[in-house]
């Protein structure tokens, strides 16, 4: 990944940091709390999860190169005692396997599938603990479902709707894409011409909902 179009990347996703903010806001205070950021990719809403919690946070992810960026914003941000990196999946024995306060997962449950995420955080967010998912618009009763099943109770959603997406997201993305030199042109850059592509040809299917859930069984 190009340095400079990791940071133009990082900068679009950040103007979705103020529904990481609203989701975090419908999780009832938790002193200190144990957070476990799951796919954190290059970490922007694990930084800003850092600063509102007050809390550690695991933050996992299988991208080496992503989690070196990731690294380098805790240096920066003088966080690095209180966010611990692992580079693996959801299944290392770095993380905490149960007790954590506030399970935290803005896409990976799209990634690995509704059922194993749910089933993977029901056995690892201790009683009255916190989860918070971010994933497609699609399933909704079949979710429902899951995370009932698996003694969840929901205390808030809501819908990110195809036009933030555009507003908050892809029409930064595009513009970051043009800024760059034509020599710039790498595998990141391809994937990001080909969500843009793909988002204007079916806006529709990049709506998304937050999830705020809390283990009450």
């Amino acid at each position: 990944m190009s340095e400079r179009f990791s940071d133009l990347k990082d900068r679009c996703r950040a103007k979705l940091l103020p529904y990481t903010r609203r989701a975090f806001s419908s999780v009832p205070p938790v002193s200190n709390p144990l957070i476990v950021d799951a796919g954190c990719g290059t970490g922007v809403p694990t930084i800003e999860l850092a600063r509102l919690s007050g809390g550690t946070i695991y933050a996992v992810d299988t991208d080496a190169r992503s989690l070196e960026i990731l690294r380098a914003k805790a240096d920066l941000f003088g966080l690095r005692k209180r966010i611990r990196i692992v580079d693996g999946s959801i299944d290392s024995p770095d993380l905490p396997s149960a007790g954590i306060d506030i399970l935290w997962s803005e896409g990976l449950f799209n990634v690995i599938g509704f059922e194993k995420g749910m089933a993977w955080a029901s056995g690892r967010v201790r009683p009255g603990g916190f989860l918070v998912i971010h994933d497609e618009c699609a399933g909704e009763n079949e979710k429902a479902l899951l995370m009932r099943g698996h003694g969840f109770t929901v205390l808030d959603s809501f819908i990110l709707d195809e036009t933030i997406w555009w507003d908050d997201y892809y029409g930064c993305l595009e513009k970051a894409v043009a800024s760059l030199s034509e020599t710039v042109v790498d595998e990141d850059v391809r994937q990001a011409v080909a969500e843009i592509q793909e988002y204007k040809k079916n806006p529709g299917e990049f709506r998304s909902i937050f999830y705020i859930l809390e283990k009450t069984a």
